[in-house]
Order: structure tokens, then C-alpha cells, then sequence
């Protein structure tokens, strides 16, 4: 079965829930939304199944389920994690069908418009790419399988003893049925998608770039262009860049993770936001950069020619050196204030969790 076969199998399943619960008007939100509640529904399954077995704590050095942070992390991000790759997924469509907003001329050029569309069937489903999702189904499915090999025997794997190992039943069967449904069906997807979203808008940008197609704004209010959205949804696949991070981080504090288990950790995730913070807007802030470098050429010539020739003050242009002190002040980067904020913490997140680590040991 394609991945958009599945989607729809999903949404006739859903459906009757949705008009049952008068989601009609929140129709692009409502498949997300539902299954964020059913994950929500999940861990509290689970955590049922631990308070009926009484392994919300464990002696020793175990890990029960009201001390296994990893665990909480995984319940936390996922549901996030559902909604907020919807949101990724939905902005960057809509982007993609209004590109004649940021677009020179009245409408988009021929040769944009295909790639554009070759990349939204893509993303659908419709093109070969999606076999991929098949290999992060296949991933998802080894790495459940490992997480039930070591909590068959939690000690050799941790040196600890975990709510879901096998001795304790009713919590090994429903977290590892949760753990199955989100790494080999939700995971799978979201990783596509996050993935896709990330190649598409680089291959677009690049394309306008190149073309000289984007449509610049120096005077929006964003003040990087009037290009904004397309660092909005760069910063929103950067914080489910976080979010996978945080929980693998959890995890390892949870079962006392080595150091180097912990900073290479730290290491790659945060190689992996500043690349992202970089590479997913780089065509754009170039264009940007250069087109903001030959404005303020072209104003800088005429203000000193300017100087040279005025007899006073007066005649100076101080509006036209107003205008030209407003574009020196344009970010090629575009990000809006807001999001700018959030990819510098972003940034400095992984640096911060392996510090605390070092100064806190629970």
C-alpha cells in the first residue's frame, strides 16, 4: 500500500469522528489534531497499565514510570511533534500555491510552476520519492525491535531494572504497542514529510534564485525583504529538529548515558540545527544579500556625488540617506524578529543540555 493509500484508508476512518465532533471547519487540522488525542489517549493507557502493576516507581537503581524521563519526553514531543509537522506541511502548501506573492511579475513563470508541482505530488505521494517512506517504515521497525530485545533483559541492556520489561506485562505490552504504532506508522511519516519540506524549499529557492524570480520588499515590516515566511517554516523544522532532540536526550540521562553517548549526541544535533538554520534559507539570504548590496551601491553613489556638489545642508537629500540607513538595516536572513530569537536558541539548545548534564545529576 502507497503512502497516500494509507492516508486515505486514515481519513475514511477518521471521518465520522470528525463530523461527530464538528471538526469540518478545522478540516486540514482535524487528522492531526485526532491523532495527537489518540497518542494523548495512549500514554494514558500506558500509565494506567503501570499504576494497576504498581511500577510507577522501582527499587533500586530501576527506572519505573514516574522516573523514566525519557519515557515523558516521548509523550510530551510526540503529540507536539503530530501537530506541529501538520503545521510545517500545511504552511509550506499553502506557500507554494500563493508564490506569485513573492514572485516578480504577475504570476508564476512556467518552468517554477512545474518544480513547484513536482514537488508538492512528491510530497503527496505521487511520485517516486515516496518509496522513502518505506525505508523510514523499515528503520522504525528495527529500532522497535531493539527496544524489545533490551527490555526482555533490562539489566544486561541498562544495568537497570524499566517499567516495560517483559517481567512486567501489562507495562511491556502497551508501551510497546504504543512505541510500535508511533516508530513504524507516525514516525515514518513525519520524517518524510519534515525531510521533504526541508529538499523542496531549497530546490524552489534555489530555482528563484537563480532566475531571479523573488520579489523583494525592503520597506515590509518584517524587515529581512518581505520574505519572512519562508524562514518561519525553516524555524519550524528546526524546532522538530529540537524536539526529536530533547527526547533522545531525556533518554540518555534517564539511563545514565556515558559521556560520549551523551555529547556526541550533543555534537551531531547541533551540527545538525546551525546547518539546517543555514542551509534551508541559504539561497534566499544570498539573493537577498546581493540585491541589498547593489541598492545600497546605487544610493551610496548618487550621496556622494550628492555631498560633493551641494552647496549646504539643505540641498543634501536626507530623505534619500534616511532611505538608505533603513536598507542598511535589512536582514538577508529571513528570519522576523520573533523567529530569529527562536533560531538562536535553537542553536545554543544542544550546547545548554550538555552543560547541564555535566552540573546536574539526577
Amino acid at each position: 500500500m502507497a503512502g497516500q493509500d494509507l492516508l486515505q484508508v486514515i481519513n475514511r476512518a477518521i471521518d465520522p469522528v470528525r463530523r461527530r465532533m464538528h471538526l469540518g471547519r478545522f478540516d486540514k487540522h482535524a487528522p492531526a489534531i485526532l491523532l495527537s488525542a489518540g497518542l494523548v489517549l495512549g500514554a494514558a493507557t500506558v500509565a494506567l497499565c503501570c499504576m494497576l502493576e504498581k511500577t510507577m516507581k522501582l527499587p533500586d537503581d530501576g527506572r519505573g514510570f514516574g522516573n523514566h524521563y525519557g519515557i515523558w519526553a516521548i509523550f510530551i514531543s510526540s503529540p507536539l511533534l503530530v501537530i506541529l509537522v501538520s503545521a510545517i506541511r500545511l504552511k509550506f502548501i499553502h506557500t507554494a500555491h500563493t508564490l506569485s506573492t513573492y514572485t516578480i511579475g504577475t504570476g508564476v513563470p512556467p518552468g517554477l510552476d512545474r518544480k513547484v508541482t513536482e514537488h508538492l505530488n512528491s510530497l503527496d505521494f505521487r511520485q517516486r520519492t515516496r518509496y522513502i517512506l518505506w525505508i523510514f517504515v523499515v528503520l522504525g521497525w528495527y529500532w522497535w525491535l531493539v527496544n524489545v530485545e533490551q527490555t526482555l533483559y533490562p539489566l544486561d541492556s541498562y544495568g537497570n531494572d524499566v517499567f516495560d520489561a517483559y517481567p512486567h506485562i501489562l507495562g511491556f505490552l502497551s508501551f510497546k504497542a504504543y512505541l510500535g504504532f508511533l516508530w513504524v506508522i507516525v514516525y515514518p511519516f513525519l520524517a518524510y514529510w519534515v525531510l521533504h519540506v526541508f529538499i523542496s524549499m531549497i530546490a524552489i529557492l534555489k530555482y528563484m534564485s537563480d532566475h531571479e524570480l523573488i520579489k523583494l520588499d525592503f520597506f515590509h515590516e518584517d524587515d529581512c525583504g518581505g520574505v519572512s515566511v519562508f524562514g518561519a517554516i525553516n524555524s519550524m523544522i528546526l524546532s522538530a529538529t529540537f524536539m526529536v532532540f530533547a527526547t533522545v536526550l531525556a533518554i540518555l540521562f534517564t539511563h545514565n548515558g556515558n559521556y560520549i553517548s551523551i555529547w556526541s549526541s550533543v555534537i551531531v544535533s547541533f551540527f545538525l540545527i546551525v546547518t539546517q538554520s543555514f542551509l534551508g534559507v541559504y539561497f534566499i539570504h544570498s539573493f537577498v544579500r546581493q540585491k541589498k548590496k547593489e541598492v545600497l551601491s546605487t544610493i551610496n553613489r548618487f550621496l556622494n556625488e550628492s555631498l560633493i556638489t551641494s552647496a549646504d545642508r539643505k540641498t543634501f537629500p536626507q530623505d534619500l540617506l534616511a532611505v538608505r540607513n533603513h536598507i542598511a538595516q535589512i536582514r538577508s536572513f529571513p528570519y522576523a524578529r520573533g523567529a530569529q530569537l527562536l533560531v538562536n536558541f535553537l542553536r545554543l539548545s544542544p550546547a545548554a543540555a550538555g552543560i547541564l548534564k555535566l552540573i546536574w545529576n539526577p
